[in-house]
């Protein structure tokens, strides 16, 4: 046969010293097949300009033939609206207007409809993949966890269910700063998905200074700290073996909080379009 040798002859002609390995033939990369030639998010959270497909940061890549998958983080992200977009033909994937709002959330997109909205908050890294065939699309957390979300309510906050939501930083771990008072008391639980039948406490530890540790449980009452400094607190909490944390840090450890910009109605984003 005339050309090149097939690969696996190629291999075997190569000549190794003893007891070496023969290198194995180079073998090309398969491209990933798209309908688009790229895909972008644009949403009230893009950067530098909300709602502009022109944002860099917010290219999605294939992952899969016809499907596309972009990464975001987000701290105490709250009330998130998105769009797919393709940018060579104008095209904009939205939602139907009624979807849930919780995490993961599902769909499959309307081209025009209405921005695609997560309720938050939002804590940690996101994946966000698209098929662009069938236009279904997940929102999801990036690290491993059984719930959508978990926050710390205690007397600092007034027993808010809602206040001090934890993001994640790594698999079924989570992490918030809070700012308290000095001299108060604390009593604290951690609590999953907005629910009081998920809450974890700790009353077999006596905590008298921090920072301060233990092993938190489903059954438990309250976590009590006596009488910590004043000023930002970090807490951390694995989910899945139950151990927390309470330590103080000084304001450069804080993790930024972004401003979330409003949204833009359809018709203004394709009005500065064609400008």
């Amino acid at each position: 046969t005339h050309g090149q040798p097939e690969l696996a002859t190629a291999a075997a002609e190569q000549e190794t010293p003893d007891g070496a390995e023969a290198t194995p033939p180079m073998v090309d990369e398969v491209a990933l097949t798209g309908d688009a030639a790229q895909l972008v998010v644009t949403g009230n959270f893009t950067q530098p300009r909300p709602w502009d497909p022109s944002n860099e940061g917010m290219r999605m890549g294939l992952i899969e033939d016809h499907i596309w998958e972009t990464e975001l983080g987000f701290a105490n992200g709250r009330n998130i609206q998105f769009r797919i977009v393709n940018p060579a033909t104008g095209r904009e994937y939205g939602g139907s207007g009624v979807e849930p709002g919780g995490i993961p959330t599902t769909g499959t997109a309307v081209e025009d409809g209405a921005p695609i909205v997560v309720t938050g908050p939002l804590n940690g890294d996101y994946a966000l993949t698209f098929n662009e065939k069938t236009l279904r699309y997940r929102f999801e957390p990036k690290a491993a966890s059984r719930f959508g979300r978990i926050n710390v309510m205690g007397n600092f906050n007034g027993w808010n269910i809602n206040a001090d939501p934890l993001y994640m930083t790594g698999d079924f771990n989570w992490q918030a700063e809070v700012d308290l008072e000095p001299g108060q008391r604390l009593e604290f639980v951690f609590i999953a998905d907005g629910s009081l039948e998920k809450q974890w406490g700790d009353d077999t530890a006596q905590h008298t200074s921090l920072p301060a540790t233990g092993t938190a449980t489903e059954v438990a009452q309250t976590i009590k700290i006596e009488s910590p400094a004043g000023g930002l607190h970090r807490f951390t909490f694995n989910e899945e073996t139950g151990e927390y944390t309470v330590a103080p840090l000084d304001s450069s450890q804080a993790s930024p909080l972004p401003a979330v910009p409003a949204p833009v109605p359809v018709k203004e984003i394709r009005r500065a379009r064609a400008k």
